[in-house]
């Protein structure tokens, strides 16, 4: 077979041209641009998927921060003085507000 001739489309589509020398010669650069085009896809999906999970994750924290900052409204709301006073006279204690200011050494 003549190696230098040019390579026809029908080769290519038949699959004559892996018969050539000079592919035989660069088989391993083949499968090697092969492999690495393989780890190049994989990484780009891998990269994808992560990112798709951090911004999942960000959203299920501002969610969390969110609910956090209403539970902390609330319990201050609670436990002030005459909140505190309130469900003290709401529940029929007997207990009675210190009148006296408090002394601090």
């Amino acid at each position: 077979m003549n190696e230098n001739k040019k390579i026809t489309l029908q080769e290519f589509l038949n699959g004559e041209i892996l018969t050539r020398e000079w592919f035989k010669k660069q088989y391993a650069l083949f499968l090697l641009i092969g492999g690495l085009t393989f780890v190049y896809i994989f990484l780009g999906y891998q990269a994808q998927r992560q990112y798709r999970h951090l911004i999942e994750l960000q959203e299920e924290l501002q969610d969390k921060q969110f609910k956090q900052l209403t539970i902390e409204a609330e319990l201050t709301e609670l436990t002030r003085e005459s909140a505190v006073s309130r469900a003290l006279q709401a529940g029929g204690s007997t207990l009675q507000e210190n009148k006296k200011p408090l002394i601090r050494l």
